[in-house]
């Protein structure tokens, strides 16, 4: 007589998805338009205060992959009387739901997982303070130790002085944006948010998005700093940030007759009109595409949205920033005159992709393609720092000079030295 298995069903994103399993284990996605965000699925069990995904569970083995769907035989012993969570995303929603169950003990026939579980009396607020606490800890899949261990260094000191630079400023804030306003409200839940992919590279992804943000609102924080104790006066009490999409300035300092704006993540130009004919587009003025074509960049490939943007003009003058990128094109490049300084964020930066760098932003020939495509798109107009939280070779820093763009490496919290010379390069663009 065989032992009672427990069958659990996953869904691995939408689109025309083909899941890949090798040796019992979900080993990726692969098909056109799938997105593992989207219409997702995932199970997992808590045994002996570890955090273990179905895969991971002793005795789990597919028995059904087809499609975006996968399903493992569990024995019954190993997750009877245990506590587990499913994760689900739906299309409209961005953000994981987590729904905590008990599995029923005392289980005899084989049956699927819903018709054997019964509620629980934790939640998802209770299952994130034991994850943050350390009671609860996910069995890692490969190597994606590191980049927890760097989120839990990095990201609550970040976030600690985010906040205290725009205290000590004066400020409140507001932050549209799901991952961006998350981390500043519950780094908690965005550690969990990060760990509740299966896979090795989501995970490390999840994190790196999670790290560069934190990075980027404490350079965005260093920036307003700056311009306070240069003796800015803001025209509001409130920094608004905004992640992508509407172009209002996080906030506007005045400097007599003078104001400065603040833009986080405004496109330059619009990303629709990577699929339109921009020769024939009213939108793109003739002079982009020229200067694209000269510099051999392809328009597909064009980087339009800096991380940070210093905008100055006379106050009082009409400044049309507020749109909707899908449905209007930005006319950011249309005060190029009146952009003195751009600043880009990198956690590091190699000449290629390999261990610790997860994105092509991090790589030095996207760099520069960043600081040709700014200068080019607002006519040569304004400097260019890269700012960079690790330290970079010198050989890349010669590379990025000859772009035409300033590094400064090694910016990050307690190196004063750093964080003056951005300061300085600020006032100095601004003339302040």
């Amino acid at each position: 007589m065989s032992l009672p298995v427990i069958t659990v069903c996953e869904t691995y994103g939408t689109g025309r998805c083909e899941v890949i399993v090798e040796d019992g284990r979900v080993k990726g996605v692969r098909g056109r338009g799938c997105t593992l965000g989207r219409s997702s699925r995932f199970v997992y069990f808590i045994i002996n205060d570890e955090v273990l995904h179905v895969s991971q569970l002793p005795g789990s083995r597919v028995v059904k992959a087809h499609g975006n769907e996968v399903c493992w035989e569990v024995p019954a012993n190993v997750i009877a009387g245990k506590i587990g969570f499913e994760v689900s995303f739906t299309r409209r929603h961005s953000e994981p739901i987590i729904t905590l169950f008990k599995v029923r003990e005392g289980i005899t026939e084989s049956n699927e997982l819903n018709k054997v579980i019964e509620p629980v009396n934790i939640n998802e607020n209770d299952l994130v303070k034991y994850v943050w606490d350390g009671k609860f800890r996910f069995r890692y899949f490969g190597n994606e130790g590191a980049y927890d261990k760097l989120y839990l260094d990095m990201v609550l000191r970040l976030i600690d002085e985010f906040r205290n630079n725009l205290n000590q400023c004066g400020l409140k804030w507001s932050i549209k944006g799901d991952v961006a306003s998350s981390i500043v409200e519950n780094p908690a839940l965005e550690y969990l948010h990060a760990m509740i992919f299966p896979f090795e590279n989501s995970r490390l992804n999840a994190f790196y998005q999670r790290i560069t943000k934190s990075y980027e609102l404490w350079v965005l924080s260093k920036v307003i700093r700056a311009l306070c104790d240069a003796g800015g006066k803001p025209l509001d009490d409130k920094a608004s940030i905004y992640e992508r999409w509407l172009y209002l300035p996080v906030i506007t300092f005045s400097f007599g007759n003078k104001c400065v704006h603040i833009l986080y993540q405004a496109d330059i130009v619009t990303h629709v009109a990577k699929i339109v004919d921009i020769e024939k587009n009213p939108c793109i003025p003739r002079w982009i595409p020229e200067c694209l074509s000269r510099c051999g960049v392809s328009w597909s490939r064009v980087h339009t949205a800096p991380d940070i943007m210093l905008m100055m003009t006379n106050c009082g003058e009409k400044v049309e920033l507020e749109c909707y990128a899908p449905f209007r094109a930005p006319i950011t490049w249309q005060y190029f005159e009146k952009i003195p300084l751009i600043i880009e964020t990198k956690l590091r930066i190699s000449k290629i992709r390999g261990s610790g760098v997860l994105s092509e932003y991090e790589t030095l020939s996207v760099a520069i393609k960043q600081a040709c495509m700014y200068k080019c798109l607002l006519r040569d107009r304004p400097r260019i720092a890269v700012i960079v939280h690790d330290s970079v070779n010198d050989n890349v820093k010669s590379d990025l000079m000859k772009a035409g763009a300033t590094v400064i490496d090694e910016l990050r919290p307690g190196n004063e030295a750093r964080v003056n010379e951005l300061l300085n390069i600020i006032r100095g663009s601004l003339g302040i």
